[in-house]
């Protein structure tokens, strides 16, 4: 029995001593296993206004890393992170300031972090803030340049001008200021500015970011003229002159300029040069085309020198008088003549040269152009042969099915001949381009309420029209357009009527003769051409006739255009 105890005692005491030689064992393998190297490579990665990103060489074995920075205060490192990967990024920094790191790697063992040694410490500075710039020019040849954004902890500012936006940017100034002046500089000329800030570590400068880009358009003096007229009225074919007086002048040059309404744009017409003086006088000549319609635009126009400031006049209107106005009473002259009521469906009673067309594409061959009873029956045969409905009517849609095109619908019996007069032309003048429209019809076939282009066709009022037309006098309310139209066949009724033509008891040159029947009732209208001649379109065509013709022998009388 003593033997069993004594024996167990020893067991005891042998097991005890191996199992503290395990856990020494054990202990000492933790410490052997862990062998986590030093950090190396600590470096800055990315520098920002108010972040720092930091990256290093990852220690084999680590199952991660604590991030220390320096507390100024304490002067000791406190921790700021963990973080699995070799990178971290430090947020909420102040601009322009250093900052200090230290980073250790650990290993978990049973739950717990076991650590390597410290990292070399890290030396990281954030970019300074973004200034906001402005400029304000003092004089002619300087400005100023200020900017907000600022902070104390930036070593300087450095500012660069261009004088292209996108050109090459050059360093102007280097200061601790808030402010740079730029002198000696070019005036009327645009330079661009970018300021940025910087703050100098060991000997080296941390720069923010460049500022926005700043313009500004230094100015010479003030130019100023005087005497000028911006609202002028005169005869066509006269001279028109104006003179100025321009201050600084020293021979800088001086534009008269005419707006372009169709390009919308001011068109230099004469060029002069101002006297080398500091005052100058400028007689301004306006060429002739001054007169070439009624009403128009102008303009001076003075660049700007190193002498001054560039200078555009008010729009100067000018108005022509013509040489010959139509007294009161009479029709006035215009410069463009518009009609409308053009495109009206072909009804019973329709003439002019679309009801022309459609009885020749239906076979009727020269007819009297009037749309009647044979016109409409065949028009239903056509449209019911065309799978459209019957109705006798020619619309667009049965003009179109006849081979005629959309636009010929609406022009054919719309034409306005063009004005043809100069503000300076006399009554004479007049006339004779008058006359001129209706000979350029000569041969053109007579067509019942018709009023085309030289050669389509054309009846008497039709051409007496035109020729008016062509020298600014409208008829209105009688036009080609109504002429065409049903219970409007003899215009040259309506014409006889107008207050505006003038009867008169012998003819001249110009004037418009009436005809009747034996009846009394017109029937025709001419154009008197002077030696008992008229120019007229009667059936066949234009022709220039006698006075006094078998065909039409009765004059009811006499009616004047131009007084």
């Amino acid at each position: 029995m003593r033997f069993t105890k004594k024996l167990l005692a020893i067991f005891l005491s042998f097991a005890i001593l191996i199992s503290n030689f395990q856990i020494i064992g054990n202990v000492y393998a933790e410490n052997t296993d862990l062998n986590l190297g030093q950090i190396t490579k600590l470096n800055l990665d990315t520098r920002g206004v108010s972040t720092l990103v930091l990256t290093w060489k990852k220690v084999q074995g680590a199952s991660g890393y604590d991030i220390y920075r320096l507390d100024t205060k304490s002067d000791k490192y406190v921790y700021r992170a963990t973080t699995n990967t070799n990178t971290y990024k430090d947020k909420e920094l102040k601009s322009a300031t250093n900052y200090y790191y230290k980073v250790k790697p650990y290993k978990v063992v049973k739950g717990k972090k076991k650590y390597g040694d410290y990292s070399n410490k890290l030396k990281a500075t954030t970019k300074p803030c973004t200034p906001k710039v402005n400029l304000e020019s003092d004089l002619n040849t300087s400005f100023i340049v200020t900017w907000t954004n600022t902070s104390s902890r930036n070593s300087g500012y450095k500012v660069y001008m261009s004088t292209s936006k996108n050109g090459k940017y050059n360093l102007i100034g280097n200061t601790s200021d808030k402010s740079f002046k730029v002198d000696n500089l070019e005036r009327n000329k645009t330079y661009y500015v970018k300021v940025r800030a910087y703050r100098t570590v060991d000997g080296k400068n941390i720069y923010g970011s460049y500022s926005d880009i700043k313009s500004i358009k230094l100015k010479g003096p003030k130019t100023t003229v005087s005497g000028l007229s911006t609202s002028l009225s005169k005869t066509a074919g006269l001279s028109l002159k104006d003179t100025i007086e321009i201050s600084p002048a020293y021979g800088r040059k001086v534009y008269l300029q005419r707006y372009d309404s169709e390009k919308k744009t001011w068109v230099t017409k004469v060029t002069y040069t101002a006297p080398e003086t500091k005052k100058g006088s400028v007689k301004l000549v306006y060429p002739s085309e001054w007169y070439n319609q009624v009403s128009s635009k102008w303009r001076v126009y003075i660049p700007a020198t190193d002498k001054g400031n560039s200078y555009t006049s008010s729009t100067i209107n000018i108005k022509a008088k013509r040489v010959y106005e139509n007294p009161k009473g009479y029709i006035q002259l215009k410069e463009k003549i518009n009609v409308s009521g053009g495109g009206k469906d072909l009804v019973r009673g329709t003439m002019g040269l679309r009801v022309a067309k459609v009885q020749r594409r239906l076979g009727m061959g020269h007819v009297w152009e009037i749309v009647g009873p044979t016109t409409i029956s065949r028009v239903m045969a056509f449209q019911r042969a065309n799978g459209l409905k019957a109705t006798g009517v020619v619309n667009l849609a049965t003009w179109r099915k006849m081979g005629f095109s959309e636009s010929s619908w609406y022009t054919l019996d719309t034409y306005v001949t063009p004005v043809k007069t100069k503000l300076t032309d006399t009554k004479e003048d007049l006339i004779e381009k008058m006359i001129s429209t209706a000979k350029s019809y000569l041969g053109t076939e007579y067509v019942v309420g018709a009023a085309g282009v030289p050669g389509s066709g054309i009846d008497c009022s039709g051409l007496v029209m035109q020729a008016m037309y062509s020298v600014g006098i409208d008829p209105s309310p009688i036009s080609v357009t109504r002429h065409t139209q049903p219970g409007y066949e003899y215009e040259s009724r309506n014409l006889w009527k107008l207050p505006t033509l003038k009867t008169v008891t012998k003819p001249k040159r110009g004037d418009l003769v009436f005809y009747k029947n034996s009846s009394g009732t017109i029937i025709h209208v001419a154009i008197y051409l002077g030696n008992d001649k008229v120019i007229e379109s009667w059936p066949e065509e234009v022709v220039e006739w006698p006075l006094i013709h078998p065909e039409r022998p009765l004059i009811k009388g006499y009616k004047r255009i131009f007084g």
